[in-house]
Parts: structure tokens; sequence; C-alpha cells
């Protein structure tokens, strides 16, 4: 087996694929994915706030991804992050029939 040398082109490619950095992108994926539903779905009112503690024991994780992942929903527009208050559901303009 040809040792790794960082130097090496073919070594990078390799460590990129490493199976840990596939399971962080695959968890904050599916993190992501469920609690943008869950929002849409309506289970958090427009303007309420985003029960952080709740929903971490909801998906079994820890704060951190879940912080991520609202930093992801607030670049999209679905929620807002307020400075040492938390984040919430931002109100979502309906268009009238």
């Amino acid at each position: 087996m040809k040792p790794l040398i960082p130097s090496d082109a073919h070594s990078k490619a390799v460590a990129a694929d490493a199976i840990p950095d596939r399971e962080e992108a695959s968890l904050h994926d599916e993190i992501l994915t469920r609690l943008r539903d869950h929002i849409v779905e309506g289970n958090i009112p427009d303007g309420g706030r985003v029960p952080e503690r709740q929903l971490c024991e909801m998906l079994g994780i820890s704060r951190t991804p879940l912080r991520e992942a609202l930093k992801v929903l607030a670049s999209e527009g679905l929620v807002e992050l307020l400075p040492n208050r938390g984040a919430r559901v931002r109100v979502v303009e309906r268009a009238r029939p």
C-alpha cells in the first residue's frame, strides 16, 4: 500500500472522499431537509420562535448541527436569526386568490 504523501495529488483526492466526510455531509443534509420540512408544514407558526432544545431532542442531535442548518435556512429566507434571541420563522406573504 502506498503511503499518503500530503503533496501527492492522488492522496488529496482519496482524503477528500473519506467516509467520515460523507457521513457528516449526509447528516447535515438530513437535518436541513427535516428542519425545512418541519417549518414548511407549519409545525412552527409564522413568526414563532424556533425551539432549539426541543428540535435537538426530536432529531437526536446537538445544538451545533441544528444551528448550522438554521444558518442555511436563514440564507434561504425561511428563518430570521436574531442575535442573543435565537431564531424565528419568517412571516411569509401568501398570494391572494
